[in-house]
């Protein structure tokens, strides 16, 4: 496994990886009160003891850091640059990084510490923009825990909303939305909106003639949440890839549902439901239950849960 390993006192120090290109240490000037040796590992998943955390849809990005002395916690942002080989040349996935005192309990770095404090010390730092353009990812960090790592999932839309309710819409496609109505929820949470784009032609492959079209599958998190009140989904209605979009009102137009959450796969399972409201080229529903959602265009529907 790579590692790096040097010493750092109050004058601080940037050390840069050789064996991976694009890894760096930033320690800026009086972020340590004693000369301190900073490590930093780079091991295998199997090497954690415990399962990673990893749902259906993620991956690593690289390997797992292990970083040392754990626990330290230092007198201002320090900057650890990671390259990846994560393939985020499209527009719905994204990368958070986890963080892990003992590689059994982990939990999101806090997202605000991605941004670089403007009267950070040092002038030689990329734009977030231009490092992921070189597969490189950011952590900008207060302490170091024993591990962190960086996790490729499906973009996440995430809002704060509360007993009024509120708008959630994807930024992989603006069409798909959720509408949370008020008294839905009692006090204020963090909701999310997940899409995934399926390639209609990988679906042919897989299974012929029998399923015509498909939407992207649409994701409310976390799962298994009952609402209080029916929340408005709007979900795209399938396009076939010969005569385009399937025709409103079609029989052959099937609404799947997964309630699995967690590291569980998913199973799909028809609900069917009477789809008969739409609004342009899109499906709109109601539901009372946070899960993932696939609208299917199957020629035998009795088939739509195979």
């Amino acid at each position: 496994s790579f590692m790096m390993s040097f010493m750092v006192d109050a004058r601080g120090r940037t050390m840069q990886g050789f064996r991976h290109g694009g890894f760096r240490i930033v320690i800026p000037p009086g972020r340590v009160n004693m000369p301190s040796r900073i490590s930093c590992r780079m091991i295998k998943k199997e090497k954690l003891g415990h399962r990673l955390p990893i749902m259906e849809n993620e991956a690593l990005a690289c390997r797992i850091l292990e970083m040392g002395p754990s626990g330290t916690t230092f007198n201002g942002m320090v900057i650890v640059e990671v390259p990846h080989i994560a393939s985020m040349t499209g527009k719905d996935r994204e990368l958070v990084v986890l963080r892990s005192d003992d590689g059994r309990t982990w939990k999101e770095h806090n997202t605000c510490n991605y941004v670089i404090p403007a009267y950070f010390p040092c002038t030689d730092l990329e734009s977030r923009e231009v490092l992921a353009k070189k597969n490189i990812v950011r952590i900008v960090t207060g302490d170091f825990p024993r591990f962190f790592a960086i996790i490729s999932r499906l973009r996440l839309d995430i809002s704060n909303i509360g007993a009024e309710g509120g708008l959630l819409r994807s930024k992989v496609d603006p069409r798909i939305q959720a509408v949370i109505p008020e008294g839905a929820l009692t006090k204020t949470i963090k909701v999310g909106l997940q899409a995934q784009l399926v390639d209609t032609k990988m679906v042919n492959d897989m299974y012929g003639k029998r399923v015509n079209a498909v939407s992207p599958i649409v994701s409310v998190e976390r799962r298994r949440r009952m609402f209080h009140k029916p929340i408005c989904l709007k979900i795209p209605i399938p396009k076939t890839r010969q005569s385009g979009t399937v025709k409103a009102f079609s029989p052959t137009l099937r609404l799947m549902c997964s309630i699995a959450g967690g590291m569980e796969n998913s199973e799909w399972q028809d609900t069917e439901a009477q789809l008969d409201t739409f609004l342009g080229d899109s499906v709109c529903f109601t539901t009372s239950l946070s899960a993932r959602y696939w609208l299917i265009d199957c020629q035998n529907p009795n088939e739509a849960e195979d």
